[in-house]
């Protein structure tokens, strides 16, 4: 397969020629990560890419989880705090008035 690159004028362009099974590959990955094909193509030209995933991306997800539960937690003790400190600044602003 040819994957032809352009600099936006058509004058310039530059041909790659490659591999039908590289580029199955280069499919695959592209919808299990969910990219389109021509984002993963430019990525990889560019260079804009990691070596290999240090962890797994399911790894990754659940420790998101994790630490968005532990956020809401946290708001669940601290939005009563601020709706005290909230009362106490309008009962002070009464008083000063």
């Amino acid at each position: 397969m040819e994957i032809i690159v352009t600099t936006g004028s058509r004058w310039k362009k530059v041909i790659f020629d490659v591999s039908d099974e590289v580029f199955e590959k280069i499919q695959q990955l592209a919808e299990k990560y969910g990219f389109r094909v021509e984002e993963a193509i430019k990525l990889i030209l560019k260079g804009d890419f990691l070596e290999g995933p240090e962890e797994d991306i399911d790894t990754i997800k659940d420790e998101v989880s994790r630490l968005r539960k532990k956020l809401y937690k946290l708001e669940g003790k601290w939005s009563p705090l601020k709706f005290t400190s909230y009362g106490i600044a309008m009962d002070n602003r009464n008083l000063a008035i």
